[in-house]
Parts: C-alpha cells; structure tokens; sequence
C-alpha cells in the first residue's frame, strides 16, 4: 500500500481545477495536473472533495474514507496532483464500484504505474 502527500491548501484545489485536464464517469469526477509547474514535491498529492449534496458530515467523511482506501490500493505515477470530486452516483456504489471506477479514470488518463515495488 503506498501512500500519498494531500493537497491540503485551497489555492492547490484550485490551481488543478483551473488546470487540470478532466474525466468522469457516473461516481467520480477526475482533475489531474502535472507538477511541472510546481515541481517541489517528490510523488503525486491527492485530493478529494465530497460536497454537501452527497449527504452530511458523516455521510461526507465515509466517502472520503472510501475515496482515500481506492487510491491507495493503486500505484499512481509520480509529479501529478489529482483531485477526485464524488457525484451523487457514488451514494449507490459499493466500495469495490469506487475503486473499479477510480481505477478506470486512472487507466484512461495513464495515470497507473506499471513499476514494480
């Protein structure tokens, strides 16, 4: 299981929603931006953003959990940041249809590594 850096600060959410090149399917919205532009940070940072139409803080914070498990069960490639964004699809998903879904935004993009550990 690796581990990822977050994007924590807002000014980072939204350089990569200004910037980022985007995918989606009916669970998940995908932002990804290289680091190029940044370029001070060793692997890639993920966020996630669950807003409050998808439920209240609890409802909020099991996604997250479950967005966060996803990612980090996949060897993404290094010098990206990546924002997931859920949609009100992900309340009827399990967590096997998150991660297949989130694996496929991945794959689409070649955001996956293909190194061994």
């Amino acid at each position: 299981m690796q581990k990822y850096q977050k994007l924590r600060n807002s000014s980072d959410f939204d350089s990569v929603k200004k910037n980022g090149a985007g995918s989606a399917d009916f669970n998940l919205v995908m932002l990804a931006m290289d680091q190029e532009t940044v370029g001070k940070y060793k692997g890639s940072r993920l966020g996630f953003i669950v807003s409050k139409r998808i439920g209240g803080a609890t409802v909020r914070n099991k996604y997250k959990r479950r967005l966060k498990e996803s990612a980090s069960s996949i060897r993404i490639i290094d010098g990206m940041d990546i924002v997931f964004i859920a949609r009100n699809g992900i309340l009827n998903s399990d967590y096997n249809g998150i991660s297949s879904s989130m694996y496929k935004l991945l794959n689409n993009a070649s955001l996956i590594s293909t190194e061994k550990m």
